[in-house]
């Protein structure tokens, strides 16, 4: 096909000069064909077998190893053709194979070219789609496993990517809401958790507070009914007959349990006012010293009945005031007396000490008894709390005075305690235990 194309290009073009009778032209337009590296000879002749070009060995045989095509040289004038001669070119076919292997290389060196090309535009295409939801990938991978502050990349980014991007980070968002939600519920479920215990304890606390509150009242007000009724019942019976001394012994005895009734009664009734809040006070600026020597005074005879003395020791150095309810300060005053008398053996000096701190007074009642048991301290404030030990029973009581006595001072913004004393600290040489009472004094004082 190449040789025949040659052939027909060129015979053309030669026929026109031939018929021209340009021969000087005709070397200059077959030196193209020298040019041509598969062509081994070319030859131009003459209708009368003139040579006009030549190149090329003549000699050379046709055979396999070559193409040799021939074309006559025809003009056509009024429709008759014309023989002006005949063109011969003959072609190596090696030369043909090896041009043919070199444009095959050419095109396979081509497509190697544009497919190394497309490789890469398609690796750049790929990274460019890939590398951010690769990015994304692992921020989602961070947030599965519970990391809410990874960083959302390409959220700014105008495209797919970008919209993903964006609906990650409100995911995060949400994700991190929810957690805090849920942690918000886990620490109300723990506190109405906590809540509800302590409130379950509190209720089996009433409950138990609540028979023993039946179990000591009916106790507390069997024993001294019965011995009450049992003095009255044998004066009735007894009339005239019983003595005058045994009459009076049974009327002190009806007398006591009578005081220890209403004692009785009265401390419920406090209880009651203090635990609905409408414990009443009437505060004032009073003179403690004045309070504590006319609560001595009413209780001298209380401890002339149990063969004791109470002692009031004044270490103020001047006159002080104290904001207080006198009668309900007093009412301390009472039952603290009260006990150091009946916990404290016969013949005791029971010390009733007033003493000014910096900022505040304290007012202290010293027994004579063997003190509170180690065990039962951290329940002596206690309501129905009484010590065993010793003599704490031999005038009764219901256990309900100095968780009063507590409420009260506390009442007051003030503070109570007790200590036991060694012999080095007791007023007596002995040992005993104080009870103090410390209350805020006015920050000036004058004389008086």
């Amino acid at each position: 096909a190449r040789v025949n194309l040659l052939a027909d290009n060129y015979s053309d073009t030669l026929t026109r000069l031939v018929w021209n009778v340009s021969y000087d032209l005709v070397p200059e337009v077959l030196s193209g064909l020298s040019a041509v590296t598969e062509v081994d000879y070319a030859l131009l002749a003459l209708e009368d077998g003139t040579r006009v070009f030549q190149f090329g060995n003549e000699e050379t045989a046709e055979s396999s190893g070559h193409i040799t095509v021939t074309r006559d040289l025809l003009w056509s004038q009024l429709g008759q053709d014309m023989f002006l001669g005949t063109l011969t070119i003959r072609v190596s076919t090696e030369s043909i194979a090896r041009l043919r292997q070199d444009q095959i290389s050419e095109r396979l060196v081509s497509l190697g070219l544009l497919f190394l090309t497309l490789l890469i535009v398609l690796y750049w295409l790929i990274h460019r789609l890939t590398g951010p939801l690769t990015e994304i990938s692992r921020s989602i991978e961070a947030l599965s496993q519970g990391d809410i502050n990874v960083a959302i990349p390409y959220q700014s980014q105008q495209d797919e990517v970008g919209t993903l991007a964006r609906a990650l980070q409100i995911f995060r968002e949400n994700t991190v809401e929810l957690d805090l939600l849920r942690h918000s519920l886990e620490e109300q479920v723990a506190l109405q958790t906590r809540e509800l215990s302590v409130a379950k304890d509190a209720a089996e606390a009433g409950n138990t507070a609540k028979s023993h509150f039946l179990s000591t009242m009916s106790h507390e007000l069997r024993t001294p009914l019965t011995s009450l009724t049992g003095s009255l019942k044998m004066l009735l019976q007894g009339g005239d007959a019983i003595p005058d001394d045994q009459r009076l012994t049974l009327l002190e005895l009806a007398n006591r349990n009578g005081e220890r009734l209403l004692n009785l009664v009265n401390d419920i009734l406090d209880l009651q006012k203090i635990e609905s809040g409408k414990m009443t006070y009437d505060f004032s600026w009073l003179d403690p010293l004045e309070l504590v020597e006319g609560s001595v005074e009413s209780m001298a005879g209380f401890a002339a009945r149990y063969e004791s003395s109470l002692v009031l020791d004044n270490r103020l150095e001047d006159r002080y005031r104290v904001k207080a309810d006198p009668q309900r300060l007093s009412q301390v005053l009472l039952n603290l007396m009260s006990n150091a008398i009946k916990f404290s053996p016969p013949k005791s000096r029971i010390h009733v000490q007033v003493e000014a701190q910096k900022t505040s007074v304290t007012i202290s009642v010293i027994d004579q008894g063997p003190g509170i048991p180690e065990e039962f301290r951290p329940q002596v404030f206690q309501r129905f709390s009484q010590s065993s030990t010793g003599n704490s029973r031999r005038t009764g009581g219901t256990g309900l005075g100095l968780a009063i006595v507590q409420e009260i001072v506390k009442a007051h913004q003030g503070e109570i305690n007790f200590e036991f004393l060694p012999p080095e600290r007791h007023p007596e040489g002995g040992s005993g235990t104080c009870f103090w009472v410390r209350l805020k004094r006015e920050p000036h004082s004058g004389g008086g």
